[in-house]
């Protein structure tokens, strides 16, 4: 039997090239408040997040008010860029279509919501890989550095989260995954090594494929 019985991947940053996408959004709403915060803090410290915690840690840590609207106009914005520029994450259909050709079971955990889940994939043409495989953390209002979507998404399939594997780009992904008590990949298409380590990753990746050695 496999060592791994069940694939867990995060969605942005892992599968679709959005992280970068939605940041510059996110930074240029910020900018319109009178807040200039740099493209890389905001990547270091508000990805991974949902993003009513990344404006209540801005509330928190800058002098600026947030519009009752900002999350409205914000996914508004995102699902422009989403359907103008989003592209799936190098290497990432290579890697599905081995899983498949193994019979490995695999499904998407995010704190993004079902919504954006599916438009991302869809427009990225990956939705088609996934079924009905797929999982927000907005369903459960428990998102992650909790790692209750993981451990929803691996009872679905009865599997133990001994027998899972996560796939995350972030701290806050990987400190869900560790808490899970699932064996946790840091791919650093995000973030530094030495961050994803920090956090609890048991090992690090730096191309998509590299995951093929762990199952």
């Amino acid at each position: 039997m496999a060592q791994f019985e069940l694939v867990i991947f995060d969605c942005d940053g892992v599968l679709v090239d959005s992280e970068v996408l939605v940041s510059k959004v996110f930074k240029d709403m910020l900018y319109s408040l009178g807040l200039d915060l740099s493209l890389d803090e905001i990547m270091s410290s508000y990805v991974g997040i949902t993003t009513q915690e990344c404006l209540k840690k801005i509330e928190k840590n800058y002098p600026v008010k947030i519009p009752a609207n900002f999350i409205s106009v914000y996914r508004e914005y995102c699902q422009e860029k989403i359907n103008s520029e989003l592209r799936n994450i190098t290497g990432i259909e290579e890697l599905i279509i081995e899983l498949n050709s193994r019979k490995q079971l695999f499904c998407v955990a995010s704190n993004s919501s079902m919504e954006k889940i599916n438009l991302s994939l869809r427009k990225t043409n990956l939705l088609r890989y996934f079924n009905n495989r797929i999982y927000s953390a907005c369903d459960l209002a428990k998102p992650k550095p909790l790692p209750d979507v993981f451990l929803h998404a691996a009872s679905q399939f009865s599997i133990s989260p001994s027998k899972c594997i996560v796939v995350e780009d972030t701290h806050i992904g990987v400190h869900a995954g560790v808490s899970a008590n699932m064996f946790t990949v840091g791919y650093t298409g995000t973030m530094h090594k030495d961050k994803l380590i920090t956090a609890g990753a048991n090992v690090t990746i730096d191309k998509l494929p590299e995951l093929l050695k762990y199952l």
